[in-house]
Formats: structure tokens, sequence, C-alpha cells
């Protein structure tokens, strides 16, 4: 596990809360969900920097001039499950094959490239052999 992840993991340095109105899968996931105004939320502690980084949208909601008061919690309209997907990979977890469309579904809204390396293997079906963010 990477350094980046595993800071993720534990919460260690976090500076940003992104904030989800719950659903019913969420549910299910890891994340602290609690009740915020009589509506059920998922929220996943980040680090500004990682996500400013690896997309224009972050860094712009997170340093903007309108933000110099160091907001910490962001309310964010994604679906969390498949933003729980997005955040992973921007960790440097490795996508399985059932979050890949949650993940290019958020990495074109928060304009972060995507490069995917294919290989062919017997008969003329493609197989994915590798996704890594464009820099």
């Amino acid at each position: 596990m990477s350094i980046l992840k595993s800071w993720y993991e534990s919460g260690k340095h976090t500076d940003v809360n992104l904030v989800f109105k719950a659903s019913q899968q969420s549910s299910n996931m890891r994340g602290k969900m609690i009740l915020r105004n009589n509506d059920s939320v998922v929220i996943f502690s980040a680090h500004k920097l990682i996500l400013g980084a690896r997309s224009p949208v972050f860094e712009r909601l997170f340093y903007s001039p309108e933000n110099k008061e160091k907001l910490q919690d962001f309310s964010l309209e994604d679906d969390p499950v498949e933003f729980k997907h997005f955040l992973n990979f921007l960790y440097g977890e490795l996508p399985i094959q059932d979050s890949l469309l949650a993940i290019f579904k958020c990495a074109n809204k928060y304009q972060v490239g995507i490069k995917l390396s294919c290989s062919k293997k017997k008969g003329s079906e493609k197989h994915m052999k590798r996704i890594s963010i464009c820099t």
C-alpha cells in the first residue's frame, strides 16, 4: 500500500471533508455516515493537495480566493458509492472492472485525464492492462 493510500485510509493529515447525500447503497460502504439537518450524509475525509493536484476542478474549489477561509466541508452532488471508487483511484488504488464506469464518470466531471492501456489476448477481445491518470 502506498503512503498516500495509507494516509487516506487512516485519515492522517486530512484537511477536507467531502459531503454527499446518502443513498441506500451507501449504507454498506466505508465512510462516516451521519445525520445532518435531518438528512443522512456520507463524509469522506481527504487531502486538498492530493485532490487539487489531480483535478483542476478541485484545485479551483479548494484554493480559489472565495475559499480563503480554509473551508473544510464541501458538499458534492455525486453518488457517494461512485465517488468512493473515484477517490480510491485518485489515491492510487487499481480499479476493479465493476468500478470503471463510475471512475470515468467522475473523471470527466472533475477533469481528470485517464489513460487506458489495453492488450490483446487470444481472439479479438481486448483486455484492460492498466489504467492511470494522465499528467
